[in-house]
């Protein structure tokens, strides 16, 4: 333990040194403060169906869906919904349906 807490302690020093800040991992992903946010998804698939239900963030956000598909003739493959516009406040929610059974499901968000 005290040679695991001195490699610590070596790290930090060359990190300070080298102009870097070491950040406790909790407030390295808390967002400064007045930052916009975009469009929160959550994706979900059944049988021949996926869908996923967006809500708009702080600013307006791009959303699609895609599901993996499959196997058709022993190959399976992504199936991709067009971009959706989520506007702040919005809720939606997108879906669409394979010919043959969804093994996976894929949301993405981008800024508009």
């Amino acid at each position: 333990m005290q040679l695991r807490s001195k490699a610590l302690g070596i790290a930090a020093a060359t990190a300070t040194a080298a102009g870097l800040a070491l950040v406790p991992a909790t407030s390295a992903s808390a967002a400064p403060a007045g930052a916009q946010s975009l469009a929160s998804c959550i994706g979900h698939y059944a049988n021949t169906a996926y869908w996923m239900d967006c809500t708009g963030g702080s600013e307006t956000s791009w959303a699609r869906l895609g599901g993996l598909c499959g196997p058709t003739s022993g190959i399976s493959y992504w199936n991709w919904s067009n971009w959706y516009r989520i506007d702040p406040g919005e809720s939606r929610t997108i879906s669409a349906e394979c010919n043959a059974r969804v093994w996976g499901q894929r949301v993405e968000v981008r800024p508009y």
